[in-house]
């Protein structure tokens, strides 16, 4: 299927399973090398079939990058502008594409993985320094699991080493995620200033396994995190596993004095998860001066219309916006349209341009 959008808004309309989402899906995989809803690759193909493929042409002033994914027996490609790349990754950080999903709120009241997950995207995208450091905590955490779990008698030594290299590579995690959250919490600030709500407003704190103050240095967390792995590496030993560091760690969301997690309504969790977009968004905007693309998958279904035209306000209009819905009911009706699809079968059925 050939589909082309127009700048602004464009709206594509379908029945539940008539293949709406799996546009949008598609155009976040070809910005990430990921689906959305975290399916693996051998799910996204058709039942029937080895294989698929995705192809994009992504558009920023006069430039063009045109970006293709192939999926073929297990083994997945990556070509930008038609050369063939030695990994999937690199495409992280050429397209910026920020998805309002429905399982948004789960950014709220989910788990930590959920915020933890939203976090690293976000600086990843904008930091190749951050996606390298975050890969190798990982395989180092792997590492020193597999110590722990796999020793009768651990090595402290050994242990040590890791911990180490573990204090190096989260100390850089941890000093940019704190600077990501107050980064947001800057931009929360400001849109007090605006159209919007006050009673949306809300503060993010950052739960690190170290005390963090505002003009800490990477060194100094680095000492913290070491001091902090090194004091409990008996308690690691007994239980056999990594206990402590940025794999295990979250923010919270207050509003006044509650957490909107445990405290706050359905419409208040949803409406909070809109915003934290809106927060990565202007994170994109103001680091690598891009408007990203706005995929819009059914999230205002539990909003009354006051709140719906509120969050229209918190999205910005600067963007290309793509929408899905069953129904132009579900859309708050201060948006406006430039291009709107017909999806049937997973097919365009019928396009309309304004």
């Amino acid at each position: 299927m050939d589909i082309e959008f127009k700048e602004g808004t464009n709206l594509i309309i379908g029945d539940n399973g008539a293949g709406k989402t799996n546009i949008i899906e598609a155009i976040y995989y070809l910005s990430t090398s990921k689906s959305f809803r975290n399916s693996l690759d051998r799910d996204i193909k058709n039942w029937n079939k080895d294989e698929f493929a995705i192809k994009g042409y992504f558009y920023s002033g006069d430039e063009e990058i045109i970006v293709k994914f192939k999926y073929l027996n297990g083994r997945k490609e990556l070509y930008i502008n038609e050369i063939p790349e030695d990994r999937v990754t690199k495409i992280v950080g050429k397209i910026f594409i920020v998805p309002f999903l429905f399982d948004d709120i789960y950014l709220i009241s989910g788990s930590p993985a959920k915020r933890r997950s939203f976090i690293d995207l976000t600086l990843s995208m904008v930091d190749s320094f951050y996606f390298g450091n975050l890969k190798d905590y990982i395989f180092a955490v792997r590492q020193k699991n597999s110590l722990l779990k796999n020793e009768r008698i651990v090595n402290k030594d050994l242990l040590s080493v890791w911990n180490e290299k573990i204090s190096e590579y989260a100390s850089y995690l941890v000093w940019s995620r704190k600077r990501l959250i107050d980064n947001f919490n800057g931009i929360i600030g400001k849109l007090g200033g605006k159209a919007y709500s006050s009673r949306f407003l809300f503060n993010i704190k950052y739960r690190s396994m170290v005390k963090l103050k505002n003009d800490e240095s990477i060194d100094d967390i680095k000492k913290s995190i070491l001091k902090t792995l090194n004091n409990n590496m008996d308690k690691e030993i007994a239980l056999k596993s990594c206990l402590y560091g940025p794999h295990r760690e979250d923010f919270t969301i207050y509003k006044d004095n509650y957490t909107v997690r445990k405290f706050g309504s359905i419409g208040e969790g949803r409406i909070t998860s809109i915003i934290l977009k809106k927060c990565q968004v202007e994170f994109y905007k103001q680091f690598k001066k891009v408007n990203p693309i706005l995929l819009i998958d059914d999230v205002f279904l539990e909003l009354d219309n006051d709140t719906r035209r509120l969050a229209k306000t918190i999205i910005d209009d600067n963007s290309q916006i793509l929408i899905t819905t069953t129904s132009v009911k579900n859309i708050p009706d201060n948006f406006k349209y430039k291009k709107l699809f017909h999806i049937v079968n997973g097919k365009v059925d019928k396009e309309v341009v304004y």
